[in-house]
């Protein structure tokens, strides 16, 4: 889209197939203190770029565009809400009425829609951060432990049979004579 000349008041862009307008060219115009009012009604537009939220003007209207929402919009659904309480100078006339194109939520204006809405699902709840992290703690201290107790097996073997009287060899037949067999330690008291 080419930029209008210095001193322009009022830029209208209705009715034409424009799909995107550019950072480049709401960067060009947010110097200019001369421009109050901005209509980009009726287009094609389903993308707009965050740096209209930096013109220096009075009225923007935005209406009628097929906008394409996904997670990169929280900027927009933010800046329309803060229309919501009638803050700042500039202002977006009709922002109760642009809506997402491509959601199920088509009725629902861009500034009510939640990030679920706009297609952004959150990875993680704090909630869900610190159950993976006791979690991950307690595999991590567990395989440990399992690594341990293998590298040493024979000593643990020793200590399960010296404090709680465990037998860790399996007998296969409790008749069976025990002289000929192996044992893991042999105890001697003097």
């Amino acid at each position: 889209m080419e930029i209008p000349p210095e001193g322009t008041e009022v830029i209208l862009v209705t009715g034409t197939q424009v799909r995107e307008i550019t950072s480049e060219f709401f960067l060009a115009l947010s110097h200019r203190t001369h421009l109050k009012e901005i209509y980009f009604e009726n287009n094609m537009i389903t993308k707009i770029s965050k740096e209209i939220q930096n013109l220096q003007v009075e009225e923007i209207w935005l209406s009628g565009n097929p906008f394409h929402c996904d997670c990169d919009m929280i900027w927009m659904r933010d800046w329309l809400s803060s229309f919501n309480n009638a803050t700042g100078k500039i202002t977006v006339r009709d922002y109760r009425d642009l809506k997402c194109n491509n959601t199920k939520d088509k009725q629902v204006p861009i500034y009510q829609m939640s990030e679920v809405q706009l297609g952004c699902y959150p990875l993680w709840s704090t909630g869900q951060k610190v159950g993976a992290a006791v979690a991950a703690l307690l595999f991590c201290l567990i395989f440990g432990l399992t690594i341990i107790v293998f590298q040493n097996l024979r000593e643990v073997k020793f200590l399960l049979y010296y404090y709680l009287r465990l037998d860790t060899k399996p007998r296969d037949d409790p008749s069976e004579n025990l002289t000929n067999k192996e044992y893991d330690a042999f105890l001697c008291f003097w």
